[in-house]
């Protein structure tokens, strides 16, 4: 009985990691970026247990920007941008019409690293896209 029981448990655990999304990577090339927006960040914070920024995304085109799409950023330790902390993206589930702004934030944390420890942090490579 322990052995059927052991079994079950194991392709539980297979079907359940098979079933999540690994096609997430923050600064794929496999994505159609979209063009025409730009990107104010408006604060930083450092929390003990994760760092977050908050911004504006503005559609500067002349096309309405369709749902679902995606922002994502890289974290860095600071300014110098000289080492990555790692990285987010959140689902627009919304339209943007041409000349309209909408509101993102972005968090990254990591159990190999104290968040706290990054107050200046900065956050880079900041990009609007469609997943393919």
């Amino acid at each position: 009985m322990k052995r059927i029981l052991s079994a079950i448990l194991v392709l539980l655990g297979i079907t359940y990691f098979s079933c999540k999304d690994t096609s997430y990577l923050v600064g794929s090339e496999n994505v159609d970026e979209i063009e025409d927006v730009i990107f104010t960040i408006t604060s930083y914070t450092a929390y003990s247990s994760k760092l977050e920024g908050r911004g504006t995304v503005r559609n500067t085109g002349s096309s309405t920007i369709y749902p679902s799409w995606y922002i994502e950023g890289h974290f860095y330790s600071d300014s110098t941008l000289s080492f990555k902390l790692g990285g987010d993206r959140q689902v627009k589930t919304i339209s943007l019409e041409p000349g309209i702004t909408t509101s993102w934030t972005l968090e990254f944390s990591s159990g190999d690293i104290d968040e706290s420890q990054y107050p200046n942090f900065k956050i880079a490579k900041i990009r609007a896209y469609l997943d393919n």
